[in-house]
């Protein structure tokens, strides 16, 4: 059952599940500029209008702030690699944001990405955006940066088994609230 929202004078009901009846649609477009954006940096297609790279004609033709086009071409770039996370992305079983999360994952450690796509994926299925940074924060051995400041802090956890996060996670996974 949807949760009904207070009247604003543009009528009342349920927006809310509106707003989630768009998220799909909106992550299926998003997945499949992706998939473009990385046939584009491919090509090389952006050369032969005069852009130097992917992201300086995401910046300048489709109105992306330089982080925002960075990466999008980051992403975009890793979706070959991420087959399994980009249909589980396309499935509605991870978020745009996780699939971001996963592909940093997977540049600084592709061995465990490579050797354990499936289980990473399957076992961010259902979190958070911040449960995830912390699972997968989890796989990450060395120095990490803070939020509370641009130095390094040591002390993350090195060679963790993934059978661990899995049960890390396992007693902390809420499910996703679902309104059809």
């Amino acid at each position: 059952m949807g949760e009904q929202t207070f009247d604003t004078g543009v009528g009342s009901g349920w927006v809310m599940d509106e707003v989630v009846e768009f998220d799909e649609p909106i992550s299926g477009c998003r997945l499949m500029r992706l998939a473009t954006v990385a046939r584009l940096d491919e090509g090389r297609g952006f050369e032969y209008v005069g852009y130097t790279s992917t992201s300086a004609f995401l910046t300048h033709r489709c109105g992306m702030s330089s982080g925002e086009a960075s990466r999008e071409v980051f992403v975009a770039r890793s979706l070959d690699h991420m087959r399994y996370a980009v249909k589980a992305a396309y499935a509605g079983k991870i978020s745009l944001t996780q699939l971001e999360l996963l592909a940093h994952a997977r540049v600084r450690h592709p061995e465990i990405f490579t050797e354990d796509q499936e289980t990473l994926t399957d076992a961010v299925s259902g979190l958070t955006v911040a449960e995830t940074r912390q699972a997968l924060g989890l796989l990450v051995p060395g120095p990490r940066p803070t939020r509370r400041c641009r130095r390094c802090r040591t002390g993350a956890v090195a060679g963790v088994p993934v059978e661990d996060v899995e049960r890390t996670l396992a007693s902390r996974r809420r499910p996703r609230p679902r309104n059809r």
